[in-house]
């Protein structure tokens, strides 16, 4: 795991060990350090974990990801934002209706609007018109 805090990353593994007892869980590594050290993907390889979940801020986490992938010897690295809070159960999620309902982002918009109005309101609606535009541009 790469991201969240310790103490976060350490619940997030005792919820997965006591809910998966079979996962091996190798390593942790605090999202907080200066993720620019070239030591973090020795200690990612010296792990040799198959699979990096990588929970930094979006897009932080997708550009360490694209920087260091083809340096990293695991079979999946996936970004998974804040899914370690979610198993340590230090940030809610939205209550399982709204999640079947695919609205979870308005759940975390009404929770946190000064973090997430600008990826929600601004950010997905001009993603949305980039692919329409590049698609009718390919037609």
């Amino acid at each position: 795991f790469l991201g969240s805090t310790d103490e976060t990353l350490m619940k997030a593994k005792e919820y997965l060990s006591v809910s998966f007892p079979k996962l091996k869980v190798v390593g942790t590594i605090n999202g907080y350090i200066n993720l620019e050290n070239e030591s973090i993907v020795s200690i990612i390889n010296k792990s040799k974990a198959q699979i990096l979940w990588i929970g930094l801020s979006s897009p932080k986490q997708e550009i360490w990801i694209d920087q260091n992938k083809n340096n990293i010897h695991c079979h999946v690295i996936q970004s998974v934002g804040d899914v370690f809070n979610f198993l340590a159960q230090t940030k809610l999620r939205g209550p399982i209706f709204i999640q079947l309902l695919g609205f979870e982002w308005f759940f975390r918009l009404i929770q946190n609007p000064k973090i997430y109005w600008r990826r929600y309101l601004i950010g997905i609606p001009k993603f949305i018109f980039l692919i329409i535009r590049e698609r009718i541009k390919n037609n």
